[in-house]
């Protein structure tokens, strides 16, 4: 018997499941990081990693510089519908450390905030390899630290009266986004 036969009897690897692994391997980017600095709600990363799952982001960042640490390996199958699971997460206690971190692995690390130089989602180029994308607080947004160590900032169009969006709806619509961009024309 050889080695790939044992592997499959051992951890019953039906074909079905061999054509599902190798499609998610293949559509996952593994030059895209996401960060959540300081969210309150650890609901609300845990149904952001749901969209990161479903857009093939596997690399994920937590920065805990004033709030409470959490474990999401230990939160919510609920809320993130097991995708903490399928996600890599590493944590920070400071928003430096994780940013010099993603420097040092080459990342091209923006911030989403709406600002006057802010690029408009629509406008920004997200086909750039590398990527960091740093969604923030829940009511403060990203910190100054961010805002003064990213390349840019990027932001969601809103056509209405309110100027803001639950977190796992941004990264939801901001990976969308990437998504159609990275995807055109590459079938």
């Amino acid at each position: 018997m050889s080695k790939k036969d044992i592997w499959d009897e051992l951890f019953y690897i039906t074909p079905s499941r061999k054509k599902k692994l190798s499609t998610v391997k293949k559509n996952t980017w593994t030059d895209l990081s996401i960060v959540f600095e300081d969210i309150s709600d650890p609901h609300n990363v845990l149904a952001s990693f749901r969209n990161c799952d479903a857009f093939g982001v596997r690399d994920i960042h937590l920065i805990f510089n004033t709030t409470p640490k959490f474990n999401p390996k230990d939160l919510g199958r609920r809320s993130s519908a097991s995708a903490n699971k399928w996600v890599n997460v590493k944590t920070w206690d400071n928003t430096k450390e994780c940013f010099d971190f993603l420097n040092k692995n080459k990342k091209e690390i923006y911030a989403t905030y709406l600002n006057s130089k802010a690029t408009n989602i629509w406008d920004f180029n997200f086909k750039q390899n590398n990527l960091a994308l740093v969604f923030g607080n829940e009511k403060k947004g990203v910190s100054k630290y961010v805002l003064d160590n990213v390349k840019g900032s990027i932001y969601i169009p809103m056509f209405g009266f309110v100027q803001s969006l639950n977190l796992s709806v941004s990264v939801g619509i901001v990976l969308y986004e990437l998504n159609r961009q990275r995807r055109v024309g590459n079938k």
